[in-house]
Protein backbone atom coordinates (compact mmCIF):
# COMPACT_ATOMS: atom_id res chain seq x y z
CA UNK A 1 0.00 0.00 0.00
CA UNK A 2 1.50 3.66 -0.96
CA UNK A 3 1.72 6.03 1.65
CA UNK A 4 -1.25 8.69 1.02
CA UNK A 5 0.68 12.54 2.29
CA UNK A 6 -2.42 13.57 3.66
CA UNK A 7 -3.10 11.03 6.38
CA UNK A 8 -6.07 9.01 5.00
CA UNK A 9 -6.59 5.33 4.52
CA UNK A 10 -3.99 3.82 3.48
CA UNK A 11 -1.26 5.71 5.53
CA UNK A 12 -3.86 5.07 8.43
CA UNK A 13 -3.80 1.12 8.71
CA UNK A 14 0.36 1.20 7.58
CA UNK A 15 0.68 2.90 11.19
CA UNK A 16 -1.67 0.66 12.88
CA UNK A 17 0.42 -1.96 11.54
CA UNK A 18 4.12 -0.19 13.13
CA UNK A 19 2.33 0.96 16.01
CA UNK A 20 1.25 -2.91 16.75
CA UNK A 21 4.68 -3.84 15.37
CA UNK A 22 6.84 -1.56 17.67
CA UNK A 23 4.97 -2.16 20.70
CA UNK A 24 5.15 -6.25 20.73
CA UNK A 25 8.82 -5.72 19.82
CA UNK A 26 9.46 -3.46 22.95
CA UNK A 27 7.09 -5.95 25.46
CA UNK A 28 9.42 -8.77 23.94
CA UNK A 29 12.63 -7.42 25.04
CA UNK A 30 11.08 -6.47 28.12
CA UNK A 31 10.12 -9.97 28.38
CA UNK A 32 13.49 -10.92 27.75
CA UNK A 33 11.96 -13.09 24.18
CA UNK A 34 13.66 -10.58 21.85
CA UNK A 35 17.59 -9.02 21.64
CA UNK A 36 17.47 -5.11 22.54
CA UNK A 37 19.37 -4.71 19.08
CA UNK A 38 16.32 -6.14 17.18
CA UNK A 39 14.85 -2.57 17.65
CA UNK A 40 17.53 -0.61 15.69
CA UNK A 41 15.57 -1.08 12.25
CA UNK A 42 12.58 0.81 13.93
CA UNK A 43 14.63 3.20 15.50
CA UNK A 44 16.59 6.73 14.84
CA UNK A 45 19.91 6.06 15.80
CA UNK A 46 19.24 8.31 19.00
CA UNK A 47 16.35 6.82 19.95
CA UNK A 48 18.02 3.28 19.52
CA UNK A 49 20.87 4.15 21.48
CA UNK A 50 19.10 6.29 24.45
CA UNK A 51 17.05 3.38 24.92
CA UNK A 52 19.37 0.58 24.64
CA UNK A 53 21.31 2.26 27.69
CA UNK A 54 18.50 2.91 29.36
CA UNK A 55 17.79 -0.82 29.08
CA UNK A 56 21.11 -1.69 30.38
CA UNK A 57 21.26 0.80 33.10
CA UNK A 58 17.87 0.29 34.55
CA UNK A 59 16.59 -2.70 33.30
CA UNK A 60 15.87 -4.95 36.43
CA UNK A 61 14.80 -1.30 38.18
CA UNK A 62 12.00 -1.07 36.14
CA UNK A 63 10.69 -4.61 36.66
CA UNK A 64 11.87 -5.99 40.11
CA UNK A 65 13.77 -9.61 39.53
CA UNK A 66 12.74 -12.23 41.95
CA UNK A 67 15.31 -12.89 44.61
CA UNK A 68 18.48 -14.90 43.57
CA UNK A 69 18.53 -13.68 39.74
CA UNK A 70 21.42 -12.46 38.63
CA UNK A 71 21.79 -8.75 38.09
CA UNK A 72 22.60 -7.39 34.76
CA UNK A 73 26.95 -6.00 34.84
CA UNK A 74 27.34 -2.67 33.68
CA UNK A 75 30.43 -4.69 31.95
CA UNK A 76 28.36 -6.93 29.59
CA UNK A 77 27.67 -5.96 25.64
CA UNK A 78 25.02 -3.80 26.22
CA UNK A 79 23.47 -4.28 22.67
CA UNK A 80 23.16 -8.07 23.83
CA UNK A 81 22.30 -7.52 27.38
CA UNK A 82 19.11 -10.00 28.03
CA UNK A 83 17.10 -9.01 31.27
CA UNK A 84 16.52 -11.88 34.17
CA UNK A 85 13.55 -13.74 33.08
CA UNK A 86 10.53 -12.14 35.04
CA UNK A 87 7.93 -14.92 36.44
CA UNK A 88 5.07 -13.29 34.73
CA UNK A 89 5.21 -11.95 31.10
CA UNK A 90 4.66 -7.94 30.77
CA UNK A 91 1.80 -7.32 28.75
CA UNK A 92 -0.03 -4.10 27.30
CA UNK A 93 -2.98 -3.18 29.07
CA UNK A 94 -4.05 0.41 27.28
CA UNK A 95 -2.48 1.97 24.02
CA UNK A 96 -3.76 5.47 23.20
CA UNK A 97 -1.91 7.45 20.34
CA UNK A 98 -2.47 11.05 18.77
CA UNK A 99 -1.65 11.92 15.32
CA UNK A 100 -0.66 15.87 15.78
CA UNK A 101 0.31 16.30 12.55
CA UNK A 102 0.93 14.19 9.29
CA UNK A 103 3.34 11.96 9.47
CA UNK A 104 4.20 11.96 13.34
CA UNK A 105 1.84 9.85 15.97
CA UNK A 106 2.27 10.46 19.87
CA UNK A 107 1.55 7.11 21.82
CA UNK A 108 0.98 6.43 25.55
CA UNK A 109 0.74 3.06 26.50
CA UNK A 110 0.01 1.46 29.62
CA UNK A 111 1.66 -2.18 30.58
CA UNK A 112 1.62 -4.57 33.50
CA UNK A 113 2.91 -7.70 35.05
CA UNK A 114 0.35 -8.76 37.62
CA UNK A 115 -0.46 -5.98 39.84
CA UNK A 116 2.57 -4.03 38.58
CA UNK A 117 1.82 -1.22 36.20
CA UNK A 118 4.15 0.85 34.01
CA UNK A 119 3.82 3.07 31.09
CA UNK A 120 5.81 4.16 27.90
CA UNK A 121 5.51 6.98 25.82
CA UNK A 122 7.00 7.24 21.95
CA UNK A 123 6.75 9.04 19.48
CA UNK A 124 6.78 7.42 15.36
CA UNK A 125 8.03 9.88 12.43
CA UNK A 126 7.34 8.75 8.81
CA UNK A 127 10.49 8.90 7.07
CA UNK A 128 10.71 7.87 3.43
CA UNK A 129 8.65 5.36 2.99
CA UNK A 130 8.82 3.91 7.07
CA UNK A 131 7.77 4.91 10.16
CA UNK A 132 10.80 5.04 12.92
CA UNK A 133 10.62 5.94 16.43
CA UNK A 134 12.57 8.81 16.94
CA UNK A 135 11.57 9.14 20.97
CA UNK A 136 10.89 6.49 23.45
CA UNK A 137 10.38 7.24 27.02
CA UNK A 138 9.98 4.27 30.01
CA UNK A 139 8.03 5.52 32.86
CA UNK A 140 7.95 3.23 36.22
Amino acid sequence: TQPDPSGGRPAAAELATMLRRFIDMYVEVLNIRRPVRHLRPVMTEDAFETTRLALARRGNAWWPVPVGREPVRAAQRVSDVRLPRPPMMIAVRRMRCCRPVPGVAEVAVVLHRGDEVRAMGFRLEREDTSWMCTALEFVG
